[in-house]
């Protein structure tokens, strides 16, 4: 369901309810100029939507994968399909077809996505080994592999900055990388009162002034 916001008094209303899928959703991303939405699906379905004038666009299938999650380009021109089988497929929008492809297998199922500000690099978060891989669009290759301090840190939330400076991985604890090497320059730990506690989302505020940390354990902390 996508819903109109009124920025006075609050007030929440539904502007186009999408009913094309039959399977759990996995992904949903909108368009950053467009009234545009693509929604994906554990069916492997995914559906291209005008909000604004409440109608379905096109409907596609990713053969024999679940869409794990999904994600519009910065340029806003083709969407990032990450499926179970770890692999990303590169859909253009405009021509209706799949331009290119990431083997991102070796962490198992894509669990998170995030694109960089100018586009050029993308991260996956595998679910299997818990490891944020950097890729250059560009060439379709693998940059690196994002590297914590312990061995046995596990990531469950990557995202990078809108300013394009900073890459962010959360685990046990939060790890602010540069965007440019991907080293390490500071690390934010969380309250764990059972010891399991972990960071399962996060997300940079405005400029990048802040970050916001959801938590396993049902808590938000903001960071300025």
């Amino acid at each position: 369901i996508v819903f109109s916001y009124e920025e006075k008094g609050g007030k929440a209303s539904t502007l186009y309810e999408i009913k094309d899928h039959k399977d759990a959703i996995t992904g949903v991303s909108f368009h950053i100029v467009s009234p545009l939405v693509v929604v994906g699906s554990r069916s492997g379905h995914y559906t291209l939507h005008d909000y604004e004038q409440g109608k379905t666009i096109g409907h596609h299938d990713v053969a024999k994968a679940q869409i794990s999650t999904l994600r519009i380009h910065p340029d806003a021109q083709f969407v990032a399909l990450a499926q179970s089988n770890g692999i990303v497929k590169l859909w253009n929008i405009t021509a209706n077809e799949i331009i290119g492809e990431i083997d991102a297998t070796a962490g198992g199922s894509i669990k998170q996505i995030s694109f960089s500000e100018n586009g050029y690099h993308f991260a996956t978060l595998g679910e299997k080994d818990h490891k944020a891989r950097i890729w250059d669009l560009r060439y379709l290759t693998a940059i690196t592999t994002v590297h914590e301090d312990k061995s046995d840190f596990k990531a469950h939330a990557i995202t990078y900055d809108p300013s394009g400076r900073y890459f962010a991985v959360g685990g046990p604890s939060l790890s602010l990388h540069h965007a440019t090497n991907y080293e390490n320059f500071t690390k934010f730990n969380i309250a764990s009162p059972s010891g399991t506690n972990h960071i399962s989302a996060v997300k940079f505020g405005g400029l990048g002034k802040s970050i916001l940390v959801g938590t396993s354990e049902g808590s938000l902390n903001i960071y300025k």
